[in-house]
């Protein structure tokens, strides 16, 4: 799930700003660094490891935000001054409100997710940042969607009908999800109480039908995604807007 929700934020983000995105390779070694850190929060989650991630994560959504924003890749010390006079000199109001709205969005969404590790600190690390990375996945869709129908620009009718069966699988699999029968947090002993009956073909039980559900709704959630922009097929890439 952290591999295909950054691989979703990615290629949001890749079909109108390929020059912004890092190559696959950078990509592969930043889904490795993600999900060693989830490794490192369930195993050593604690006050110096919610500390670091406090700080990391705010300057990375930070980053991130504004690079996509302001279309700018910091790589030395020039290219940061630079950048900062490119933030001192944009006329006001901006240019692309939509993409105004959403950065200021992001920056308050993620701040919030910062603020919240840092005060609450859960003992579930895992759950805690899938949530945080669907969260943006899920923002950064209805934003892609919302700007193309502002852009008129007319979707076909396959990625409205992908996202009405991912929509539904994924409502009946989170109604299972939420029936939990386990608690990894718990010793096996304790969490052994939380069982329930099988409740399909008497075999398979409530988070196994989590786990099936949740499989064809990424299937449907990842055709949408690839099929977003048929309607502009025949329109030339330099042509398309860039938000």
């Amino acid at each position: 799930m952290f591999v295909l929700a950054g691989l979703g934020i990615y290629k949001l983000i890749e079909r109108r700003c390929p020059d912004l995105v890092p190559g696959i390779h950078n990509v592969l070694v930043l889904l490795a660094f993600i999900i060693l850190l989830v490794v490192v929060g369930v195993l050593y989650s604690g006050p110096v490891f919610y500390g670091l991630f406090f700080v990391a994560y705010t300057i990375s959504s930070l980053v991130i935000v504004f690079e996509v924003y302001y279309r700018w890749q910091i790589r030395s010390r020039k290219q940061l001054v630079r950048w900062a006079r490119m933030i001192r000199e944009k006329p006001w109001p901006p240019k692309q409100k939509p993409k105004f709205a959403m950065a200021v969005f992001s920056i308050l969404l993620n701040l919030a997710f910062a603020l919240a590790s840092i005060s609450a600190q859960p003992a579930d690390f895992n759950s805690f940042f899938l949530v945080v990375l669907v969260t943006n996945l899920t923002v950064s869709l209805f934003y892609y969607i919302i700007t193309k129908c502002l852009y008129r620009e007319v979707p076909s009718w396959r990625p409205a009908l992908y996202f009405i069966l991912a929509f539904v699988i994924w409502m009946i699999g989170i109604f299972f999800y939420t029936r939990a029968v386990t608690n990894w947090l718990e010793p096996p002993a304790v969490s052994r109480n939380g069982n329930r009956e099988c409740i399909v073909l008497g075999f398979f039980d409530a988070h196994d039908m989590w786990h099936f559900l949740s499989a064809f709704a990424l299937f449907f959630s990842f055709l949408m995604l690839m099929t977003l922009d048929d309607g502009q097929r025949v329109t030339p890439r330099n042509k398309l807007r860039v938000f």
